[in-house]
């Protein structure tokens, strides 16, 4: 369970997810399906935390990097292990944009890349821009 929460928490940092913790209302959810059964509840329902067996037992390494699944029996009866999923549900942002990034983007931005500092424009360009911009 430590691992879980510490996973949400790394989401919830560093990518700005958040945790949804009761079903939306009908109007958030207009035209999309419900991803399972619980979302498919009366808004306001509580979310629940599942977990469960998961569906693929095996090393995911090998499955990914060489194609190959193993065997789920030898992963429960010859190694002992068991391979449990969490689901939960995260509101997850369109465009993830990595503040630390950009501000040091926006630091390397200057004359010598061919873009100007607004307190360097003539003043005799402002209501020109003003209006290209519409400001």
């Amino acid at each position: 369970m430590g691992e879980i929460n510490k996973s949400i928490q790394l989401h919830e940092q560093y990518e700005d997810w958040k945790v949804i913790s009761h079903v939306p209302s009908k109007a958030r959810m207009k035209g999309k399906t419900p991803c399972c059964l619980q979302m498919a509840q009366p808004a306001g329902t509580p979310l629940k935390l599942v977990i469960k067996p998961s569906e693929f037992q095996g090393d995911t390494d090998d499955a990914h990097n060489f194609g190959e699944m193993s065997d789920p029996t030898k992963r429960i009866y010859v190694d002992g292990k068991i391979d449990w999923v969490a689901i939960t549900h995260f509101l997850v942002p369109c465009i993830f944009v990595n503040q630390d990034q950009a501000a040091e983007d926006r630091a390397a931005v200057g004359p010598e890349q061919g873009l100007a500092r607004w307190e360097d424009i003539p003043a005799d360009y402002w209501p020109s821009l003003r209006k290209r911009l519409g400001v």
